[in-house]
């Protein structure tokens, strides 16, 4: 135990939540990644890695730092990595090594090893299309998509027919969910073939 006028000095121990990654950071930062390609992703993680290296050195806000270029050449040294692990370790949610920024030694690299131990799946041109889209589509309020015409439509190019919508039954709205990408595309076009 320390005295009190040292305590101060001393950072606490991270939480059981941090350690494991179940924190809100690392959550936050999981969602954040989800639903974007794997170099939309590594973008978001290489700011991560600028933006805590940048607290560590003192660095002005919005000054470049260069993703290839190696961590020691930039002036950091070993306490500074330590800094900068742990800066990492609170943005993340992960235990990160105490070597992490001499095993992956530049922001890049740090990027693609924070990448996969989050282990956020990438996702793909057609994914972030379909979720742009089914995003649009849960936007509309249904009442306007009546007074516009366009829920018949819908729940017809849903059923795959012109009959009854797919589906339980209700208004169809389980039929607008399961229609795919193309099908969502042609009714946004007016093809109703």
């Amino acid at each position: 135990m320390l005295p009190a006028v040292l305590g101060g000095l001393v950072p606490a121990p991270p939480s059981r939540a941090s350690a494991n990654g179940s924190g809100t950071a690392g959550t936050e930062l999981r969602r954040r990644l989800s639903g974007k390609s794997e170099p939309e992703q590594i973008r978001v993680l290489v700011d991560v890695v600028r933006t805590a290296l940048a607290a560590v050195q003192g660095r002005p806000e919005g000054e470049t730092i260069p993703a290839e270029r190696k961590f020691l050449d930039m002036g950091l040294d070993s306490l500074g990595a330590l800094e900068l692990r742990n800066r990492l370790n609170a943005a993340t949610g992960l235990r990160l090594p105490a070597t992490l920024l001499f095993d992956y030694p530049n922001p890049l690299a740090s990027a693609h090893h924070l990448r996969a131990e989050l282990g956020v799946a990438a996702a793909t041109p057609e994914d972030a299309e379909e979720a742009e889209i089914r995003r649009t589509l849960a936007a509309i309020p249904l009442p306007k998509l009546r007074e516009s015409g366009l829920m018949g439509a819908l729940l017809r190019l849903a059923s795959g027919d012109d009959g009854e919508p797919a589906g339980t039954g209700g208004d169809g709205t389980d039929a607008i969910r399961t229609a795919d990408v193309d099908d969502l595309v042609r009714l946004a076009l007016g093809d109703t073939e």
